[in-house]
């Protein structure tokens, strides 16, 4: 995959809609018996195409597109690109897709980021034949997922304001001057990342003990016993 260059493709967007790649990894790892049993059918590029051209005619801003069983989402991809065609933004319309496989899904979550289909994506991993209200539970689970990523978000902006503003503590044996003055004469620039609070944090932890090592090139030298005089 790296030598054929097939990476470098979501590096673009317009070339990231133009493919399911992740779609087909999957087929290349997945073993074929195992995707048998699991009644794993992948549509074909050409047909998903089709398909959308002759079910997407008319689409309107504000409705709905589901696919319950997306795989790594192919038939989204296409409706998404059907749209474009019709002069529809994908972000005006709102997406449900889910499917059995939660390995499959992650690759379904990342290709809607990289298809750009807006911010009105519900993905789910679920069984649709046995829990039909399964919108409702992957809505639940991705409030709290936001929920999550914005409380660890505005931790670290905390960490970062405290690590920038917390003074630095005198050396051991300097005098206590009332002013904390940074030992450093010419300071690095503060790091806003998770790496850099961490270092400054260490950085006012105080300083490392020295570890006293033998030369390598000295030879040690051999305790002598003393004999008792006399």
């Amino acid at each position: 995959m790296v030598k054929a260059g097939q990476l470098n493709v979501t590096g673009d967007r317009d070339l990231a809609c133009e493919v399911d790649l992740l779609g087909h990894v999957y087929q290349e790892l997945r073993n074929p018996k195992a995707r048998k049993a699991h009644g794993e059918i992948y549509t074909p590029a050409p047909i998903a195409t089709a398909m959308a051209r002759l079910t997407l005619d008319g689409a309107k801003p504000g409705q709905s597109i589901c696919d319950p069983c997306a795989g790594t989402g192919g038939l989204l991809r296409a409706a998404a690109q059907q749209l474009r065609a019709d002069g529809v933004d994908p972000h005006t319309i709102h997406w449900y897709a889910a499917d059995i496989d939660p390995v499959v899904v992650s690759g379904l979550a990342v290709n809607m980021h990289l298809w750009d289909l807006g911010p009105h994506v519900v993905v789910g991993c679920a069984n649709v034949l046995a829990e039909p209200d399964w919108e409702t539970r992957a809505r639940a689970e991705q409030r709290a997922a936001v929920e999550q990523h914005n409380a660890r978000v505005l931790v670290a902006r905390f960490l970062a304001l405290t690590a920038c503003s917390q003074p630095l503590p005198n050396m051991p044996g300097e005098p206590d001057s009332g002013q904390k003055t940074p030992r450093n004469p010419h300071p690095k620039p503060a790091s806003t990342g998770l790496r850099g609070i961490l270092s400054r944090y260490g950085e006012t932890a105080g300083t490392p003990r020295p570890v006293l090592q033998q030369p390598r090139n000295q030879p040690r030298e051999r305790a002598q016993r003393r004999l008792p005089d006399g």
